[in-house]
């Protein structure tokens, strides 16, 4: 029931665009919206897929809510997108950035509490070489990888504040954590 909930979500701004075409904006990018609809669908359908194998199944009733947080703002960010560029126009405002740059904290959030809990597998998480040996390695990394995302969308929700510069801090926030972590895990691997 869930994911046709989440799929309805998906393409709400398609629904919408059909049922009142009078609220497309002048010089809407259609076919971009039906990209990123179709992407959204696919995800879901890789992930539900995931899900019901043996490991995602093991990993779902590990996450629980974590993990339909965190499909909801995979979608949550697609369909934004589709309804700016089917509504706003290819033309975005200060303002959609912000908002774009807010599902992506959400995105970051819902990645960081899944982190925390997930049991080690190749999907969710932290993965290297040395975090997926070891069921030990694997939930001390990957707690404070999780936690670092999650003070990371606190961080991204305060840049949603600042319109289109918001973005650019966003993903600059998100590289320096990955890069920092790589360099810590490879750091630690030579130690060994």
């Amino acid at each position: 029931m869930v994911m046709i909930g989440l799929a309805l979500f998906a393409v709400a701004p398609l629904l919408a665009a059909i049922f009142v075409p009078n609220a497309l904006a002048q010089h809407s990018d259609v076919e971009g919206a039906i990209i990123l609809t179709v992407l959204a669908l696919i995800i879901l359908g890789l992930m539900e897929r995931w899900l019901n194998s043996t490991t995602g199944t093991a990993v779902f009733q590990a996450l629980g809510w974590r993990c339909r947080l965190l499909q909801l703002s995979i979608v949550a960010l697609l369909a934004t997108a589709a309804s700016m560029l089917l509504f706003i126009g290819p033309t975005l405002r200060f303002w959609n950035y912000g908002v774009l740059t807010a599902e992506l904290g959400l995105l970051l959030l819902a990645g960081g509490l899944a982190s925390m809990v997930a049991p080690r597998n190749s999907v969710i998480g932290f993965r290297t070489r040395r975090t997926l040996a070891s069921d030990e390695i694997w939930r001390a990394e990957n707690s404070v990888w999780g936690r670092r995302l999650a003070l990371a969308s606190l961080l991204v929700f305060l840049a949603a504040l600042t319109g289109s510069w918001g973005v650019m801090l966003a993903v600059g926030v998100a590289m320096m954590i990955g890069i920092a972590f790589l360099v810590d895990d490879w750091r630690k691997g030579r130690q060994r």
